[in-house]
């Protein structure tokens, strides 16, 4: 016997999957889920537009960059490992596409872009960066090297430009793929975090239908892997829903 935080842990002790605690206690609502979503239960679900449930997209920040100025002849310009040394001179608009695609015939690429994913912003000189990691700190997004005459400040979006809430847990399988399907969600709960479908394997995991075939599942992936991670995910859930989540200790089994 061990103890751990004050929670005694037995070699032995098993723990049943869905009754983590009371509180707060599990409450559920009727929802559409969305004609193309395949999702498997215990998935967590975010709103479109007109309301209908879909797979929640990864949760990030987002790190946002409006280039001015010129970058000159033989200037580096260094964001997140990759490289781009000029040959001739470029407009800030030139600078970001440049970035984007990788290509420029106005300069040269060298080394390899790591930890984030670049996207065009509302303006042709606008670049925006989201970092490929939950929880990174996407203020350590920085843009350096030689060039002098090209400014680029930095503002952080908190979420992202298109980051929603997650709206609750589905609570059983759905397979909507060619019309939108009645399903049932958990807006509040007290689960174990391992019980929770955090992400999915498109090539693996499917969901069975009523004729016992089975269908691949809507690509998914919260992005979240550690169990701080989880936390974090949990802290910035909103609109209507409550949740704790928790995770076994050591000796813990499901039964």
């Amino acid at each position: 016997m061990a103890s751990n935080g004050g929670f005694v842990s037995y070699a032995n002790r098993t723990t049943k999957y869905g009754s983590r605690g009371a509180e707060p206690c599990k409450n559920t609502r009727q929802i559409i889920v969305k004609s193309g979503q395949v999702i498997k239960a215990m998935s967590w679900l975010e709103s479109d537009t007109s309301g209908k449930m879909i797979a929640k997209a990864t949760m990030t920040e987002l790190a946002s960059t409006v280039f001015a100025g010129t970058a000159a002849i033989s200037d580096t310009i260094i964001i997140g490992g990759l490289t781009l040394t000029t040959t001739a001179a470029m407009t800030p608009a030139e600078v970001v596409t440049a970035f984007i695609s990788k290509t420029t015939t106005k300069g040269t690429f060298s080394g390899t872009l790591s930890g984030w994913t670049l996207q065009a912003g509302a303006t042709t000189a606008t670049l925006e960066a989201i970092s490929t990691t939950y929880l990174t700190d996407v203020s350590n997004f920085a843009i350096t090297g030689t060039h002098t005459g090209l400014t680029h400040p930095i503002t952080i979006t908190a979420g992202g430009t298109a980051q929603k809430p997650a709206t609750g847990l589905l609570l059983f399988d759905v397979d909507a793929t060619s019309v939108d399907v009645p399903a049932v969600m958990y807006i509040s709960g007290n689960f174990w975090s391992e019980e929770i479908v955090w992400e999915v394997d498109t090539v693996i995991d499917t969901v069975t239908k009523a004729d016992n075939t089975t269908v691949a599942v809507t690509a998914y992936n919260t992005g979240c892997v550690t169990e701080l991670a989880k936390q974090k995910f949990i802290e910035n859930t909103a609109g209507g829903t409550e949740f704790a989540i928790g995770t076994w200790t050591t000796g813990e089994t499901e039964i």
